[in-house]
């Protein structure tokens, strides 16, 4: 402070000489100017500190935004991650429902499948029956056509008609009935000379059987 108000005289002192009331009037001046220069390094000092504060509690609540800003990141990153893992097993659960009902649907399939298959063979089964049913009434038709035309010789031609045999092989298209018509006997003798269970045997293409034939 002293030197600033040497510093306010040295004019003074190189002005030449002054009257005491002049020189009292600048030193009036200085003492004022002095103290308006003390008021505004006060007010200075008081805003600066104003700034301080105000820059402390800025940086404070960066800190406290920041901080804040952190948190809520990482709870949106945790809840974003527990809603991926939920959907997630959510649709890894829809998907084994989805496969469950696959292998139940066709698990139905399948039983249809099968079911309708053994009903074919079924109906198949029912169909040959029918078919060697049919030719049996047929000879047995045809037997009574011709059976009073040979109830004179009938004992006579039964004891000789197995006394030969002739080989025939089975061709392709051929059963037992039409195998039997083209010989003129009935299909239980083609089943006994050649030992099979039943007339509803299957013989195939390329099967020799043993035909027995009336002798003349």
């Amino acid at each position: 402070m002293k030197r600033l108000f040497l510093i306010l005289l040295i004019p003074v002192a190189f002005s030449g000489c002054i009257t005491q009331q002049e020189f009292e009037q600048r030193e009036t001046y200085t003492q004022n100017e002095i103290s308006r220069l003390n008021d505004h390094n006060l007010t200075l000092e008081n805003r600066f500190e104003e700034l301080s504060t105000m820059l402390i509690k800025l940086s404070q609540d960066y800190d406290r935004s920041l901080a804040q800003t952190q948190s809520d990141i990482k709870a949106l990153e945790n809840q974003l991650n527990n809603s991926v893992n939920t959907r997630m097993n959510e649709f890894s659960d829809e998907l084994k429902k989805k496969e469950a009902g696959v292998d139940d649907k066709l698990k139905v399939i399948l039983d249809e499948v099968l079911k309708e298959n053994q009903r074919i063979v079924k109906r198949i089964r029912m169909i040959e029956k029918g078919l060697y049913g049919q030719e049996t009434q047929q000879e047995s038709i045809s037997t009574e056509r011709t059976s009073s035309e040979t109830t004179a010789t009938s004992s006579q031609f039964t004891a000789q008609e197995h006394n030969g045999y002739v080989s025939h092989m089975v061709k392709s298209g051929e059963n037992l009935w039409s195998i039997a018509q083209n010989y003129g006997i009935t299909m239980e003798a083609i089943a006994e000379a050649n030992h099979m269970e039943s007339i509803s045997d299957i013989i195939k293409p390329g099967q020799l059987l043993q035909i027995p034939v009336k002798s003349e």
